[in-house]
């Protein structure tokens, strides 16, 4: 990586190259090396575990870096302000959204649950309603057979 502010070296990434039978067989005594002027052959074995996935023989080089961060200026600082106080901004938004959103949802379980109690009390008045009109038609039929046995 580049240092903040000041030019300097860093190596990259040059090629990817795939093990061939000519640099696997090595055993040979007369090896000849390439001389390196500025960079380096790289192999990653299968096997390590946390770079296997990386497996393979890379050429890295050493260059220049030209990415020299700016310096930090007044109009940076108040950039940064601005942004700073719109995420705030937004971050309130959002609380305040939330709040909402959870007021809104308390009232919707409390009608919820005002409705189930109204319908309770309503289906329970039916059924007081039927079952006197049940006791009454009993009287009645009782009645009218009392009747009928007199007779």
């Amino acid at each position: 990586a580049c240092n903040r502010g000041a030019a300097g070296n860093q190596w990259v990434l040059v090629a990817s190259r795939e093990p061939s039978a000519e640099t696997s067989a090595t055993t040979s005594s007369a090896v000849s090396l390439p001389e390196f002027t500025d960079g380096v052959d790289v192999s990653v074995a299968p096997c390590c575990f946390p770079f296997s996935f990386f497996a393979g023989t890379y050429y890295l080089e050493e260059v220049e870096c030209s990415r020299v961060m700016k310096p930090w200026t007044e109009a940076d600082k108040q950039r940064q302000k601005r942004q700073k106080s719109q995420m705030s901004a937004s971050v309130e938004s959002t609380k305040k959204q939330c709040t909402q959103a959870r007021a809104n949802l308390q009232k919707a379980k409390e009608a919820a649950a005002a409705a189930r109690q109204a319908e309770s009390e309503a289906r329970q008045k039916v059924e007081e309603r039927i079952k006197s009109e049940q006791e009454q038609t009993l009287a009645e039929t009782k009645e009218a057979l009392a009747r009928e046995e007199e007779a």
